[in-house]
C-alpha cells in the first residue's frame, strides 16, 4: 500500500505542473477587414518579430521565441482575439512603435 500511494504520489507531483502551467501556442497574426477576422501565418519577417516582440514586452506579456521568427503566447493570451488583434495593430503601427520604442 505505501509503495502505491508513493508510486502515487509521485505521478500527481510530475503531472501537477503540466496541468496548471502556462501552456504556449504560436502567435498568429490577427487581422480585422470589413468586420471579419481572419489569422496569418505563424511565421513572421524580421521586422515583425522584433515589432511584436516589442509590444509582447511593452505590456508584460509571457512569451517565448523559436528560431527568430516563431513567438509563442500563452494559451489564456491567444483565447483574447481582440487583445492579440491589437497587439498584432501595435505592432504594424510605426507611430507606436516610435512612441514607445525603448530606449
Amino acid at each position: 500500500m505505501t509503495i502505491r500511494n508513493t508510486i502515487l504520489g509521485f505521478l500527481i507531483f510530475l503531472g501537477l505542473p503540466s496541468c496548471i502551467g502556462d501552456k504556449f501556442v504560436e502567435y498568429r497574426p490577427h487581422h480585422l477587414i470589413d468586420e471579419i477576422k481572419y489569422y496569418r501565418e505563424s511565421e513572421l519577417d524580421s521586422m515583425e518579430f522584433l515589432n511584436t516582440i516589442h509590444v509582447l514586452d511593452y505590456y508584460g506579456e509571457d512569451f517565448k521565441t523559436k528560431n527568430g521568427n516563431v513567438i509563442f503566447i500563452t494559451q489564456e493570451l491567444s483565447e483574447d482575439w481582440e487583445l492579440v488583434w491589437n497587439y498584432t495593430t501595435k505592432a504594424n503601427d510605426n507611430d507606436w512603435l516610435k512612441k514607445y520604442a525603448k530606449k
